[in-house]
């Protein structure tokens, strides 16, 4: 019997997951009982989340429930890495990978479409659920659209799905170190080589209260998302560093040619034209030699990975 991993990462969202874990596992006994079930429960709380270390009785009859309790706080990306840290270790060949949120923004209830259209479609590896609606209030809505708006410009791709997704363990297996590589799960699955499909899903209002997530946790995670996509930011970068100093040259000589051949100054809006042309140059360069440098410990983290596995074989 295959089976079916189903991660959520947490932070102090116990009540919800509680529900979550519930509704999910009906799910699986009227629709998929050929799927035999397994939860990964990972509390980046590190143990505060009181809820969820009293787990309800129902939960704890649960044989098929693991509770990972970081010793530290990971992050929302870094709660996934390392669940799947631990399925990694279960899986076989056939089985498969589901990722929620343990918020209640992600709804049980499409967890059916994804199954149904990852196992209609054998040449699939993953299926992601892309951003529809979502009841958020304005300034998350404001920051959301400036992160995409950031992300666009940088990679020069649309962001389209969060970490709601499912894979075949037969990917995940390949590409599951890389993935920890980069410390972006939703990046990750967004950017590497993959037969994949985007289903547009609307998500749900939080089940209870508000994010725990503090504004730089939030920050932190929308700047770990670009991550996986470093190399293509360092090329774009790079042409747009040689695009600005060409115009910077440029001015120079229009400059010149208006002072000695002419003798006319140069107008005033034109020195404003010249210092951003060198500010935007300053900061395509700093982009492209931080670019540089994150490439550098990825390398050598995947260089480490490989060197790892091959000691273990």
């Amino acid at each position: 019997m295959n089976k079916i991993f189903v991660v959520l990462p947490t932070y102090f969202d116990g009540s919800s997951v509680i529900e979550m874990v519930d509704e999910i596992q009906k799910i699986f006994e009227s629709n998929f009982p050929e799927l035999a079930s397994h939860f990964v429960l990972v509390d980046d709380s590190c143990g505060k989340d009181k809820v969820l270390g009293n787990l309800s009785s129902e939960l704890q009859n649960l044989k098929n429930l693991n509770l990972i309790t970081c010793k530290v706080n990971q992050g929302n990306q870094g709660a996934i890495i390392l669940g799947l840290d631990f399925v990694v270790s279960e899986l076989d060949l056939g089985d498969l990978v589901l990722v929620i949120d343990g918020d209640g923004e992600d709804d049980p209830k499409d967890v059916k479409v994804l199954i149904n259209t990852i196992k209609m479609d054998s040449t699939l590896d993953m299926v992601l659920a892309e951003r529809g609606k979502r009841v958020t209030d304005i300034k998350f809505k404001f920051s959301l659209f400036v992160f995409k708006v950031m992300f666009y410009v940088l990679t020069g791709k649309k962001w389209k799905a969060g970490n709601f997704s499912i894979l075949k363990s037969d990917w995940l297996l390949d590409h599951h170190e890389i993935m920890r590589a980069y410390n972006s799960y939703a990046g990750s699955i967004q950017s590497m080589a993959a037969n994949k499909i985007f289903i547009k899903i609307d998500r749900k209002p939080r089940r209870y209260g508000f994010t725990q997530t503090s504004n730089k946790g939030k920050i932190l995670h929308a700047l770990n998302s670009l991550t996986p996509w470093v190399e293509t930011i360092q090329i774009r970068s790079l042409l747009f560093f040689g695009f600005m100093f060409l115009n910077f040259l440029l001015s120079l000589v229009i400059v010149s040619i208006l002072k000695f051949i002419y003798h006319m100054a140069a107008p005033n809006w034109f020195t404003i034209v010249i210092f951003s042309t060198v500010s935007l140059s300053l900061i395509a360069l700093n982009i492209f030699l931080t670019s540089q440098m994150l490439i550098s410990v990825i390398n050598l983290t995947k260089k480490l990975t490989k060197n790892t596995v091959i000691k273990s074989n």
